[in-house]
């Protein structure tokens, strides 16, 4: 099959309309030995489709701007060197579209922190003669294969999107700093929401004791159903980093805002030799503050964490499938109105915990 002619999608022209989107005609980018084209089917919200819509991160550097990378769909199109796919597969993208394939990191599963990565969206791929990458809120996207993820089959297909980038982007540090196996291990997961949900979720199945910390007691419920041994509303217990000295081996921030954190209270609550890793990616003016001496008196480890690699993703997909790890969502079919409604509804966190643009498929070909 051949490429389509054009591609469909809802976005903005610029920054200053983010809240207004409409639908936007552009033409698909040049097809190449290893590409892949996938008929969007659905497409997970999350928060940097909002900050990149908005210019949070920077100006638009294209005409236009189409978001969302946590893509789901069918292939409809392989290059002639693609091996893994074939037409027909149902599979996943996320936050990456492709990398030099090169270097160092490449050649050593760490594809997602390639200096030549190209973004799902809002990049001027280098592959493609410069074309700017426009993601999943479309009709279609065409992506390199070794960004592509095959979704374990029954696995529900409106629910797989936040794993792409949601879920993959909490399992790789969890992977990395509990080596595989979190038994004996005991982790706390910051921030309750998008990426926190899952993180619970991911730490649980992978053997560990799990903590979620939230301000306020009003996410308690939730946390423990989805499988936290403990809650910690650091609002509402004042003594909380007193009673956990030296507890954790593992903190994971996925917080989304830092502004009225106190992150230097989390880290007494650090085991020396142990890790504090920051996943959540605010407003380019809100900055993670801490004194040296909250630091150099733990003997803890900072560190922050990507995506993770598609090795990480073949085996965060098989751990999920395995153990039914879910997002909690909110679907919502696509269209203009949907666009703006989770858009701005994500900015303000009125959402529990993803939203899911689900019936793209058919909305685009009744265009």
């Amino acid at each position: 099959m051949s490429s389509p002619s054009v591609i469909r999608g809802i976005g903005s022209k610029s920054p200053e309309n983010w809240k207004s989107p409409q639908e936007l005609e552009y033409p698909p980018r040049k097809f190449n030995d290893d590409d892949v084209l996938i008929k969007v089917h659905s497409c997970g919200v999350c928060g940097s489709d909002v900050h990149a819509s908005a210019g949070n991160w920077g100006p638009y550097p294209g005409e236009h701007l189409v978001v969302g990378h946590e893509i789901v769909g069918r292939v409809e199109k392989v290059g002639p060197k693609v091996t893994e796919f074939k037409v027909g597969d149902i599979v996943g993208v996320g936050a990456a579209a492709g990398a030099c394939g090169e270097c160092e990191n490449c050649k050593s599963d760490n594809e997602q922190y390639c200096n030549k990565l190209i973004q799902t969206y809002n990049t001027p791929n280098w592959k493609a003669d410069g074309y700017v990458t426009q993601g999943g809120y479309s009709s279609h996207v065409i992506i390199e294969e070794n960004f592509v993820f095959p979704i374990p089959e029954g696995f529900p297909e409106d629910l797989a999107g936040p794993l792409m980038c949601a879920g993959l982007t909490v399992f790789s540090p969890l992977w990395r700093s509990l080596n595989g196996d979190g038994k004996g291990k005991t982790v706390g997961i910051i921030g309750i929401g998008g990426l926190g949900h899952l993180a619970i979720q991911f730490a649980k199945a992978l053997g560990a004791e799990v903590v979620a910390f939230s301000r306020s007691s009003s996410k308690k419920a939730d946390a423990l159903k989805l499988g936290a041994d403990e809650f910690i509303a650091t609002g509402e217990e004042p003594e909380w980093n007193s009673k956990y000295s030296r507890h954790f081996d593992l903190l994971l921030n996925c917080a989304t805002s830092f502004t009225g954190i106190n992150y230097g209270d989390f880290f007494p609550c650090i085991k020396v030799g142990g890790d504090f890793i920051t996943v959540g990616a605010p407003a380019g003016n809100e900055l993670l503050s801490l004194h040296s001496f909250q630091l150099i008196q733990t003997g803890a480890s900072m560190s922050g964490s990507l995506v993770g690699s598609k090795k990480e993703a073949l085996i965060m997909l098989d751990l999920a499938a395995k153990n039914k790890i879910y997002p909690v969502v909110e679907k919502l079919p696509i269209s203009v109105e949907s666009v703006q409604t989770v858009l701005t509804r994500a900015q303000k966190s009125d959402v529990k915990y993803r939203f899911v643009l689900t019936d793209i498929e058919e909305y685009f070909d009744k265009k």
